[in-house]
């Protein structure tokens, strides 16, 4: 069982029993053979795929209300809490990166790319959340999934089927914003494309201006450059 209720832990090999039915408070039971009952709500029970003789890794949490294990949310926040915790969460650094300074700077360029295609997306991403224009606590940058609605759900849905790379590194919101858009020109998002003429980045927009390029510009495009 997890020490800290604070954080969260990887329990590997899990295999289900079986799943109690569910309860007034919309829980259920995931009862495993070497780690007893864990508590899941049933929405993320349906999510996860989670029934009898399922097996697999889980992440899971203690509810300091009862001291209950229960099954976490967020599969992936063992990599940012816990005694099993990555210093940089989910994200590798480039080969130019040397470290990164959360504390100290604003945010980071990353890369996101799908295993299986290829396929990635360039974006930004704070270590901070703020109210009021003031810094208030760290985000969850160490296991966010993108700020592209197409991405963000594939990361959501398979998580371990990406690799997760911080390009650069921003002391500032400005620097943030400038970096971001240098990166994304950089690796051409918007206008690379494989030998079948299918996009290699999922990214729609150039920082927050939306450039809806049209197929037939990116192939005239492409066709300059290769001259």
């Amino acid at each position: 069982m997890p020490t800290n209720t604070q954080d969260h832990q990887r329990y590997e090999d899990v295999i289900i029993k079986e799943v109690t039915t569910v309860d007034a408070g919309g829980w259920v039971g995931i009862m495993t053979e070497e780690h007893g009952e864990i508590r899941c709500k049933s929405n993320l029970r349906t999510k996860l795929k989670l029934k009898k003789g399922w097996e697999g890794d889980l992440t899971v949490w203690v509810n300091p209300k009862s001291n209950t294990v229960c099954v976490a949310f967020d599969q992936k926040a063992w990599k940012a809490t816990g005694a099993d915790a990555m210093p940089h969460g989910q994200w590798s650094l480039s080969a130019d990166i040397d470290s990164i300074n959360p504390y100290e700077s604003e945010g980071f360029v990353y890369l996101i790319r799908e295993k299986s295609t290829g396929k990635g997306y360039v974006g930004k991403k704070s270590y901070w959340n703020y109210s009021k224009g003031n810094r208030v606590r760290q985000s969850n940058w160490k296991t966010y999934a993108s700020s592209g609605v197409d991405t963000a759900q594939k990361v959501s849905d398979n998580p371990d089927e990406f690799e997760y790379t911080i390009l650069a590194e921003a002391p500032d919101k400005s620097a943030l914003n400038y970096l971001e858009v240098l990166w994304q020109i950089k690796l051409e998002v918007l206008t690379s494309v494989n030998h079948e003429g299918e996009k290699l980045y999922y990214n729609k927009t150039l920082g927050s201006e939306k450039w809806m390029l049209t197929k037939a510009f990116i192939e005239e495009y492409n066709a300059k450059s290769n001259v």
